[in-house]
């Protein structure tokens, strides 16, 4: 009886373990990030860009003309198919959206700075 009890224990896990949605962490990660756009004002390769009119998309209420440096972007570049873009690609007046961890910290200065352990990804629109 335990043998029988035991075995269905184990086809019930695999059965709810196969059933499981595989992007639910996908889902996860992208509730984990907020999300901001903006237009490329600089980019300096191998140190920054600098993103001006920088708006949370959930908060459009955000002042306009917000200047933002991002620090050490060299591997979150990428474009709208999600494929790996050089930082070189950027140009002045490029779109961007920018994912950020949601505990980001905005540097107070002028202009603005967010260091590169809260940039997830600079996704590049065309």
């Amino acid at each position: 009886m335990k043998i029988k009890l035991m075995g269905l224990l184990i086809m019930w896990l695999f059965l709810v373990v196969g059933c499981t949605d595989l992007h639910s962490s996908e889902k996860e990660k992208l509730a984990d990030e907020t999300v901001f756009t903006g237009t490329v004002e600089e980019v300096i390769p191998d140190s920054s860009i600098l993103v001006k009119d920088f708006k949370d998309v959930e908060n459009q209420a955000d002042p306009d003309n917000q200047l933002v440096r991002l620090f050490r972007t060299t591997d979150v570049i990428f474009n709208e198919k999600d494929e790996p873009v050089k930082v070189t690609q950027l140009k002045k007046g490029d779109r961007v959206e920018v994912f950020l961890t949601t505990d980001y910290v905005v540097k107070e200065t002028s202009p603005g700075q967010i260091d590169w352990e809260y940039i997830v990804k600079i996704r590049k629109r065309d």
